[in-house]
C-alpha cells in the first residue's frame, strides 16, 4: 500500500498510465478479494462465511488486518480513484459531486476536526441520543456534508492567502 502513494509522489507520470495503472492494480487487488473470500479458508482470521449473503462476504477483519480487508481496501480505493481520474479527464469536470469531493480531499483535516464539533453541537442542541437506522444516519451525513463544504471553501480561500500560518492545519 505504501509503495503506491510512493510511487506517486516521486514520479511525474503521464494521466493514461496512471489510469492504467489503477485499473490494472484496483482489479488485481479486487479479484484477489473475491478469490480469497470465495475459498473462505484463509486471509480473513476467524470470520469464516456463514452464508453467501452480501453483508456476510464484507464481514472482514480489520485487527489484525486480514489480506482479505487490505484486499478489499486497496481494490476498491484503486478502482475509485481510477473512476475519478476519468471524470476529471472529461470536459465537464466542475460537477457539483467532483467539486465537492475535491474540497473535501483539499481540506481533511478542517473537515475531520469540524464534523466532530459539529456533530457534537447537532446532538447536543437537538437531542439526538436515539438511533434512526440506515436512513437517518444517510440523511445526517448530507446534512452535514451540505453545511461544512461551504466552510471548507472558506478555509481553503483562508489558507490559500495565508499559506504559512495555516501549512499544517
Amino acid at each position: 500500500v505504501w509503495v503506491f502513494g510512493r510511487w506517486f509522489a516521486n514520479h511525474k507520470h503521464e494521466p493514461a498510465r496512471v489510469r492504467r495503472m489503477l485499473l490494472r492494480h484496483g482489479l488485481g487487488w479486487t479479484s484477489a478479494f473475491f478469490l480469497i473470500r470465495g475459498f473462505n479458508s484463509y486471509g480473513n482470521m476467524n470470520l469464516l462465511r456463514q452464508d453467501g449473503s452480501f453483508l456476510d462476504w464484507l464481514y472482514l477483519s480489520k485487527y489484525p488486518p486480514s489480506l482479505g480487508f487490505i484486499a478489499y481496501g486497496v481494490g476498491i480505493t484503486m478502482l475509485m480513484l481510477w473512476a475519478m481520474f476519468l471524470v476529471e479527464a472529461r470536459p465537464l469536470r466542475r460537477s457539483m459531486p467532483l467539486g465537492i469531493l475535491k474540497i473535501l480531499g483539499q481540506t481533511p483535516l478542517f473537515f475531520y476536526l469540524a464534523h466532530f464539533a459539529a456533530l457534537v453541537g447537532a446532538v447536543s442542541v437537538l437531542n439526538l441520543q436515539a438511533s434512526y437506522g440506515i436512513e437517518g444516519a444517510v440523511f445526517g451525513s448530507l446534512c452535514l456534508v451540505t453545511f461544512l463544504t461551504p466552510c471548507c471553501v472558506m478555509y481553503q480561500r483562508l489558507r490559500a492567502r495565508h499559506p504559512t500560518a495555516l501549512r499544517f492545519f
